[in-house]
């Protein structure tokens, strides 16, 4: 159980900078936030963006903050780089 607990661990300290830094990669202004231009950019293949956005956007700010779009990841709203 132990070793279950320190190899999940580990694997958390490595997956969240990774999704941390595609998160800074697809904020292309780098204020903290996804614009629906941005998400655009990154996920040019997603027809229906807008609908994906709104998804993404739960609080409905117009912006897709960090917590958003790690959430969306694992989901599977947005596919992981």
């Amino acid at each position: 159980m132990k070793k279950t607990l320190i190899a999940a661990s580990i694997v958390m300290a490595i997956a969240s900078p990774a999704l941390a830094d595609e998160a800074t990669m697809i904020d292309a202004n780098e204020d903290g936030n996804v614009t629906l231009d941005e998400l655009q950019l990154a996920y040019p293949d997603i027809t229906n963006i807008e609908q994906v956005f709104a998804t993404i956007d739960v609080d409905a700010d117009g912006l897709i903050s960090k917590d958003e779009l790690t959430a969306a990841q694992d989901s599977m709203i947005l596919p992981k780089s």
